[in-house]
């Protein structure tokens, strides 16, 4: 098992309920399409450590774009060892060179998740309240029932407007 990557490379997959909406996480495998867009097939895929499911279909051209870019980015990284040492073969993607393979990026094998997501934290700005405080001298509460009525009415209201309007010309 040395130089094979322990876990396989998951694609970006969106949740599915509104629940989890926007949230995304590392699905089961890559379609088809997105490993075909990235210059691979499903069975050489199996063998490189990147994982495959022929039953998921991409929703969003975004999402496609995401996992072939990831793929992409595996691709360049990957170190694939030549099975006969002086005869390195070209293929999908060709294997390693003399160089590469005794480097130390070789010698390492990687244990925990094979490119794994990165979540941004959203910032966070501290402001004193005292500032809003000051500047808006109609309170919160009046501020929202006046928007609640506004919205409830609006349409009531563009109608008697457009009446009126009908009615001058």
């Amino acid at each position: 098992m040395f130089p094979r990557p322990i876990k396989s490379l998951r694609p970006v997959v969106s949740s599915a309920t509104r629940r989890y909406a926007g949230k995304v996480r590392l699905g089961r495998g890559f379609t088809l399409q997105e490993l075909k867009s990235a210059g691979l097939t499903a069975a050489f895929a199996r063998t490189v450590g990147i994982s495959v499911d022929h039953r998921r279909s991409s929703s969003s051209q975004e999402q496609h774009d995401l996992n072939v870019n990831r793929l992409k980015e595996y691709k360049s990284k990957m170190i694939l060892f030549p099975r006969k040492e002086n005869k390195p073969k070209k293929g999908m993607i060709a294997d390693a060179t003399a160089e590469a393979v005794k480097s130390a990026a070789a010698s390492e094998t990687h244990h925990g998740t094979v490119m794994p997501l990165k979540h941004a934290k959203p910032e966070v700005k501290i402001v004193k309240v005292a500032d809003y405080a000051s500047k808006s001298k109609i309170g919160v509460y009046h501020t929202l029932r006046s928007v609640r009525t506004n919205t409830r009415y609006k349409g009531r209201r563009d109608k008697k407007r457009q009446e009126e309007e009908d009615a001058k010309k």
